[in-house]
C-alpha cells in the first residue's frame, strides 16, 4: 500500500496532467486519512469517469469545429477559383475591348489623315 505522500503525488500529478477541475470537498475526501481506501478508489473512478466524459464531449466538439473548418476552407477554395475565373474573363474582355479601342484610334487617325490628305490636295 502506498503511503499518504505518495497518494498525495499521485492525486496532485492527476490532477495537474489531466487539469481537472476538483471539488475542495471531494479534495477533503479523498485527502482525508480516515477516509476508507476503498471509497477513495471509488471517488477516484467516479473523478476519471467524469473526466473521460468530459474528455469524449471536448473531442466531438473538436470534431466538429475540425469538420467545419474543412468545409470553410473548401468553400474558399471554390470562391477563390470563381474569382481566378471571373479574373480571367473580365481580363479577356477588357483586352479585347482594348484592342477594339485601339483599332477605332487608328481608324479615325487614317480617317483624319484621309481628311487632311483630301483638304490639302
Amino acid at each position: 500500500m502506498a503511503s499518504i505522500k505518495d497518494q498525495e503525488k499521485l492525486l496532485n500529478s492527476l490532477i495537474h496532467q489531466n487539469d481537472l477541475e476538483i471539488s475542495d470537498e471531494t479534495l477533503e475526501y479523498l485527502r482525508n486519512p480516515t477516509t476508507p481506501e476503498g471509497a477513495k478508489l471509488d471517488a477516484l473512478i467516479d473523478l476519471m469517469s467524469n473526466t473521460m466524459r468530459s474528455l469524449e464531449e471536448t473531442n466531438k466538439r473538436l470534431d466538429v469545429q475540425h469538420q467545419e473548418h474543412i468545409e470553410n476552407q473548401q468553400k474558399a477554395e471554390v470562391w477563390h477559383e470563381e474569382d481566378l475565373k471571373r479574373y480571367e474573363n473580365d481580363s479577356a474582355r477588357l483586352k479585347s475591348e482594348s484592342r477594339k479601342s485601339w483599332l477605332n484610334i487608328v481608324l479615325v487617325a487614317a480617317t483624319l489623315a484621309a481628311t487632311i490628305y483630301t483638304i490639302i490636295h
